[in-house]
């Protein structure tokens, strides 16, 4: 945490003008290390790839050990850690939205991606000898962003990124790491969590969602059970607490704040709203976790 007590967050690095950029895992550690460990959001998309070593990753009160040669992927949503972090090694490669999204096709991939939208924790494969063109794909990157630059560059590299990006995506189907759904109500379901990402502190009415999306409640409902298996007031619930709990755990802020910031408007019924659905008050849920 900064210290105002809020969670930090960091933009892209500067003096990268492309929107992406690779780093060996080393290096981030000798560096960032301090920085990694703490609480964070960051404000563009992360690849990792474990190549040595077993570092535990934690994004939104999940703990994820990643193993050896194993790709995580990482939406700029979750607020992140690195639970353990000594002597791995692999690479991490950040990339921005305005990067990667060159036409809407790259938008709807990024927005839609069973790689960086999935509703419980950060997707991962693993990748063996058979996988050599992903490999492949990851390095001609590094290749790429190594040449002198020249008025293609660019379009080679986010080519290259968007190709790896589909690869890893079917090889993830394909492993049998996520249920396929249906396509469309996949799309339904992720749209309506991005809605809810816009406005659960504002309109946390099942009927403004469908609206939004020009659809039914009945509708919203299947794609939601069948995507998240949770109803679509679960599923608006689930987002508030996941926030409420972020503030919690990882900023100073009393409970009266964290009520407004969330859309109360009184402090009391934040906290009945809180006891609800945890069995703890807020400040009952702080010192449980911290206590323990």
């Amino acid at each position: 945490m900064n210290e105002t007590g809020k969670i930090s967050q960091y933009d892209f690095k500067p003096g990268v003008p492309l929107g992406i950029e690779v780093v060996e895992l080393k290096q981030l550690r000798e560096s960032l290390s301090h920085m990694l460990r703490v609480p964070h959001r960051v404000n563009f998309y992360d690849i990792i790839w474990i190549q040595k070593g077993t570092p535990v990753f934690v994004a939104d009160f999940n703990r994820i050990e990643i193993k050896t040669s194993t790709i995580i992927f990482i939406n700029k949503s979750h607020v992140q850690y690195y639970e353990k972090f000594n002597e791995c090694e692999g690479f991490i490669m950040p990339f921005t939205e305005t990067f990667l999204c060159r036409s809407a096709i790259e938008t709807n991939f990024l927005n839609n991606s069973l790689l960086f939208n999935n509703p419980v924790s950060a997707p991962y494969i693993e990748i063996g000898e058979q996988d050599q063109f992903i490999s492949d794909l990851f390095y001609a990157i590094i290749s790429e962003l190594e040449s002198e630059p020249d008025e293609s560059k660019y379009y080679i590299l986010q080519s290259l990124l968007f190709a790896f990006l589909l690869k890893c995506e079917r090889k993830y189907i394909q492993t049998g790491l996520d249920e396929m759904h249906d396509r469309t109500e996949w799309n339904t379901a992720i749209q309506f969590r991005s809605l809810i990402d816009q406005n659960f502190s504002k309109d946390r009415s099942v009927s403004f969602y469908a609206t939004q999306l020009n659809i039914s409640e009945k509708s919203l409902l299947r794609s939601t059970n069948s995507v998240f298996g949770k109803s679509p007031k679960e599923v608006i619930h689930e987002r508030l607490l996941i926030e409420a709990k972020r503030l919690l755990l990882h900023s100073n802020a009393n409970t009266k704040e964290i009520a407004f910031t969330l859309g109360f408007d009184e402090p009391t019924n934040f906290v009945k709203y809180f006891k609800k659905y945890t069995q703890k008050t807020p400040l009952e849920f702080r010192d449980t976790f911290f206590n323990n």
